[in-house]
């Protein structure tokens, strides 16, 4: 497998009517699916963001526009798309569109500085950047980082050695992040075909993958038998009890971690319905 190709780009400045916003920003995957959704359009995710994400960098920008170029990809004659920089183009277009906000002398709200990547961009190229620019910007959400991590090395075929060196991360953390998210996806397909939870309630599950203890994947994640035991701990059972609801606190992970190499613990835990 090839690593990155040193695909250049091209500072430029371009107006924001020809920017469009990337709807598979890997940032709002999470979001997407606890919404009930399987894509977002345009307005849709400029909404959220314009009413979750821009109030920090607001003041900023209305003083002195974009100073930080955003990355956007060429994809044809007058349309990119945002490769990074979401948050900043929707602040300005939030900005451009208010009557009664001016800019200052030499500040323009409807043009902004951008690195362009070129049309013949390699498209796994393009949702490495994503990853990597975006998540040395703000903070994505575990969730989100292991879903970005995993379909890094699964679809696009990046070599783990490739996204420790770009990313500045050890491997045994991306190893680990892979196996959590496999643990993740095993446990929504078996929840599917249980119809325990709801698809957008899944999400919400994965740090259980995430901050599961040694001794809990030592009894629980070796066989597809224990990992069920596992599942039904964490949803829902019958007398809509979760036995196991949250990492922390009495009764939660951490502490099923330091007493389930008891097997009397174990057998207990598993049979009794509370």
């Amino acid at each position: 497998m090839k690593g990155i190709s040193n695909v250049g780009f091209t500072p430029r400045s371009i107006p924001i009517k020809y920017i469009h916003i990337d709807t598979e920003n890997p940032r709002y995957r999470e979001r997407l699916i606890l919404k009930g959704k399987r894509k977002w359009n345009e307005q849709e995710l400029e909404k959220i963001i314009e009413e979750k994400d821009i109030e920090s960098i607001i003041p900023s920008i209305r003083k002195a526009g974009v100073i930080d170029p955003i990355w956007v990809h060429e994809k044809k004659k007058n349309y990119f798309q945002i490769v990074e920089g979401s948050r900043r183009f929707v602040a300005l277009k939030f900005l451009n569109s208010r009557t009664d906000v001016k800019p200052p002398k030499g500040v323009s709200y409807d043009v902004v500085q951008a690195n362009v990547l070129p049309k013949n961009t390699p498209a796994r190229e393009i949702n490495l950047r994503k990853f990597i620019l975006q998540t040395g910007k703000e903070e994505w959400g575990a969730f989100n980082v292991a879903a970005q991590v995993y379909d890094l090395v699964k679809k696009d075929k990046f070599d783990i050695q490739e996204i420790a060196d770009h990313w500045k991360k050890p491997t045994q953390w991306i190893l680990k992040t892979i196996r959590n998210f496999q643990l993740y996806l095993e446990f929504t397909k078996w929840n599917k075909e249980k119809n325990l939870i709801s698809e957008d309630e899944a999400p919400q599950k994965y740090t259980m993958f995430q901050e599961a203890g040694k001794n809990i994947r030592d009894v629980f994640f070796t066989t597809d038998v224990q990992k069920e035991k596992f599942y039904e701990l964490i949803t829902p059972n019958a007398e809509n009890v979760t036995k196991i609801p949250s990492v922390v606190g009495i009764g939660g992970l951490k502490t099923l971690n330091r007493i389930i190499t008891d097997e009397n613990v174990q057998r207990e835990i598993i049979r009794k319905p509370t």
